[in-house]
C-alpha cells in the first residue's frame, strides 16, 4: 500500500491516498481512492450505487447502499506536443510563383478532474487526447499591374483518441472507460482574384469547395476492460459517420477616396464543419450534426485624419447563420437519456446584426490613445426542438457590449534613455456559457485595470517593466461549466487575481 499525504492549509481536510487491491476482483486491478479524513465542520460521503465487486469484504456491509466511500482525485492538466512544417517557393515566371506548405503536428494532452468539486463521488474523470495531423498545401500565385489571382488546393489527414476512465453516479450508474478513434480528412479547393478597375476602385471575388469525411468508433468497457459497461456497453464497437462538402464564395468592392480613406463592402459565405456527437453515453446520442453556415454582408471604412495622427476604423455587419451547432446542456429531446448530455445539435437559425469602431490616437508627441467599442445584437429566427433552447436565448460566450481603452507616454530622460507609463482598461458585458441560458451558466459583466511603466536604455537594446494586472482584483469568472439540472452542480474558471510582475528583455 502506498500513501500520499498532502496538507491545505485553506481547507479543513486533508487529502489521503492509497492503492487497494479487492481480493475479489477477477483481473487483479489496482484502484486508486483518495480519502479525505473526517475533520473540520463540513464532511460528506459518497457511495457505489452497486458493489465494486460483490461477494468479497469489501462490499458487505448493512448500509444501504453498499459501503460509503469518499473520494477525490488531485486534478491536473498535462500537455506534450511537437510540430514541423516546410514551405517551399518556386518561381515558375517573372509573374507566376508555385508555393507549397507541408506541416506535421502531433501532441498528448490529458486531464484529471472532480467535476462535483466536493468530497462527493459524483464526477469524476481521468483521461488522455494523442492526436497528429498532416496537412498540405498548394498555392500557385499570378498576376500583372492591375490583376493578382491565387489558385490552390488543400488537404488533410488526421487522426485522434479519446481516452478516458470515468465514474459518473448523479444519474444512472455510468462507470467505464472508453477509447474512441477520430478520423477526419479534408480536401478542398480555392480560387482567389483581385482587379484593380481603376486607381481607387478594385474588385475581390474567391471561391473554395470543400470535402469531410469524419468517423468515430467508440469503446465503452467496464473499469476492469473485460467487458462491455453496463447502460453505456451498447455503444460498444459502434461506428458512425458524416459526409459533408460546402462550396463557399466571397465578393468585396474596395474604393480608395484618397491616400488617407478607404471604404468597403463585402459578402462572404462560410461554414463549420459537421461531424458526429464525439461523446455520447447512450446510442441515441452517437447522432449526426450538419454543418453551420454563415452568410455575412459587411461594410466599412479605414481612415487617417489630421495629418494621421488619429486612425480610425469602422464596420457594420450582418450575419445569417443557418443551422447553429450547440452543446446541449438537456439532451430531451432527442436522447431518451436527458443528463448527462453529450448532443452536439443544429438548434437552429439566428441573425447576428452590430458594429465596431476602434480608434488611435496621437494628441502629442510621445502620447498615445487606442480605443475600442463594439456591438452585437442576437436573435433566433428559428429554433428546432431541441435542448430546451427559448427564442429570447442568445448563443454562448457573446458579449453585447466590449469595450478597451489605453493612454501611454513616453518621456525622454536626460541620460537618453525613455520612461514609459501604461493604463489600460477594458469591459465585457455578460455573456453565458451553454446555448441553455440559465443564471447558473451567466457570467455577470466586468472591467479590468491594467498598468506598466517600462524602461529602456539609450541604446533601445534593454528594457526594464514593472507591471500590474487587475489593479482592482475584480473576482470574476472566464468560464463557467454547468451540470446543475444534471448532476446538480455548477463550478467556474476563476480569473487572474492582482498580480504584479518585473520583466527584463534583452535584444542582441
Amino acid at each position: 500500500m502506498s500513501v500520499y499525504y498532502r496538507d491545505e492549509p485553506n481547507m479543513d481536510a486533508a487529502f489521503e491516498r492509497s492503492q487497494a487491491i479487492y481480493d475479489n476482483d477477477p483481473t487483479n486491478n489496482a484502484r486508486g481512492i483518495d480519502f479525505v479524513p473526517p475533520r473540520g465542520s463540513y464532511y460528506n460521503f459518497a457511495s457505489f450505487y452497486n458493489p465494486p465487486y460483490p461477494g468479497g469484504a469489501l462490499a458487505d456491509s448493512t448500509a444501504t447502499p453498499p459501503p460509503w466511500v469518499e473520494s477525490r482525485p488531485v486534478p491536473q492538466q498535462w500537455f506534450e506536443g511537437w510540430g514541423t512544417a516546410l514551405d517551399m517557393e518556386f518561381k515558375l515566371s517573372d509573374s507566376l510563383v508555385l508555393k507549397s506548405i507541408s506541416a506535421w503536428r502531433e501532441y498528448d494532452s490529458g486531464f484529471t478532474n472532480d467535476n462535483d468539486l466536493s468530497p462527493l463521488t459524483s464526477s469524476i474523470g481521468d483521461g488522455s487526447l494523442p492526436f497528429h495531423a498532416f496537412t498540405q498545401e498548394l498555392r500557385l500565385n499570378g498576376g500583372n499591374d492591375r490583376l493578382e489571382w491565387t489558385l490552390g488546393a488543400y488537404f488533410l489527414d488526421q487522426q485522434s483518441t479519446y481516452q478516458s476512465w470515468q465514474d459518473l453516479r448523479y444519474s444512472s450508474p455510468l462507470q467505464f472507460q472508453q477509447n474512441d478513434e477520430v478520423n477526419v480528412d479534408t480536401k478542398a479547393g480555392f480560387a482567389h482574384v483581385a482587379f484593380d478597375v481603376t486607381d481607387r476602385l478594385t474588385l475581390t471575388g474567391g471561391l473554395r469547395y470543400t470535402d469531410e469525411h469524419k468517423d468515430y468508433t467508440y469503446v465503452r468497457l467496464n473499469h476492469a476492460g473485460t467487458a462491455p459497461a453496463t447502460v453505456v456497453g451498447q455503444l460498444n464497437g459502434e461506428r458512425r459517420d458524416y459526409d459533408g462538402d460546402e462550396f463557399d464564395y466571397r465578393v468585396a468592392v474596395q474604393y480608395d477616396w484618397n491616400p488617407d480613406v478607404m471604404t468597403y463592402i463585402q459578402y462572404a459565405t462560410g461554414f463549420k464543419g459537421g461531424g458526429v456527437s464525439p461523446r455520447p453515453f447512450v446510442a441515441d446520442q452517437a447522432v449526426p450534426f450538419g454543418a453551420e453556415k454563415l452568410g455575412t454582408f459587411e461594410a466599412g471604412f479605414k481612415a487617417d485624419l489630421l495629418g494621421r495622427r488619429v486612425r480610425l476604423n469602422g464596420a457594420v455587419f450582418l450575419s445569417d447563420y443557418t443551422d447553429l451547432q450547440l452543446n446541449l446542456q438537456n439532451c430531451s429531446p432527442p436522447s431518451s437519456l436527458n443528463s448527462p448530455c453529450g448532443i452536439i445539435a443544429n438548434a437552429g437559425d439566428a441573425e447576428i446584426k452590430g458594429f465596431e469602431l476602434e480608434s488611435v490616437i496621437r494628441p502629442v508627441r510621445g502620447m498615445l490613445i487606442d480605443a475600442s467599442y463594439s456591438y452585437i445584437d442576437f436573435e433566433y429566427t428559428k429554433l428546432n426542438n431541441v435542448g430546451g433552447i427559448q427564442p429570447h436565448f442568445v448563443a454562448p460566450f457573446m458579449p453585447k457590449h466590449k469595450a478597451a481603452i489605453g493612454v501611454q507616454h513616453e518621456w525622454a530622460l536626460g541620460n537618453g534613455s525613455t520612461l514609459s507609463p501604461r493604463v489600460d482598461w477594458s469591459f465585457q458585458s455578460h455573456i453565458f456559457t451553454n446555448g441553455n441560458n440559465q443564471v447558473t451558466n451567466r457570467i455577470g459583466s466586468y472591467g479590468l485595470v491594467n498598468a506598466r511603466v517600462t524602461w529602456r536604455n539609450a541604446d533601445g537594446d534593454l528594457d526594464v517593466a514593472l507591471e500590474g494586472t487587475n489593479l482592482t482584483d475584480k473576482y470574476y469568472f472566464l468560464s463557467r461549466a454547468d451540470q446543475y439540472t444534471g448532476a446538480g452542480h455548477t463550478d467556474g474558471a476563476p480569473g487572474r487575481p492582482r498580480e504584479f510582475a518585473v520583466t527584463i528583455k534583452k535584444r542582441f
